[in-house]
């Protein structure tokens, strides 16, 4: 298993390039939790959006695995371990809440 660690390098001001695909995801705020699973919406190398069945509150720590196509990665299909933390929340109406997290730091693990 091969895993390379990355620290969240952006500039302020400039957004990443958003990826739109519906990926699985598997995430929880606790490392003492259960895991949830959720589906993307976007991706980039910053953060995710995620339609989720639960609320979150905002600042709330999370960690997230993705199992990312080829297309976003430019390699073969790749599962991402990633940290970060609840950046906005949207009350879904009629819908699951969408949740937007940021990355402190992302791994890809390949081989498993």
């Amino acid at each position: 298993m091969a895993a390379k660690a990355r620290s969240k390098s952006t500039t302020p001001g400039i957004r990443a390039r958003r990826y739109d695909v519906r990926a699985p995801v598997r995430y929880r705020t606790d490392p003492t939790e259960t895991w949830h699973t959720a589906e993307t919406r976007n991706v980039s190398r910053s953060g995710v959006l995620l339609r989720t069945k639960e609320l979150l509150d905002l600042d709330m720590p999370i960690e997230l695995i993705v199992d990312l196509p080829a297309v976003i990665s430019g390699e073969p299909a790749a599962t991402v371990v990633c940290y970060g933390r609840v950046v906005r929340v949207d009350h879904g109406i009629d819908q699951s809440p969408l949740v937007a997290a940021e990355f402190s730091s992302y791994r890809f693990v390949r081989g498993h």
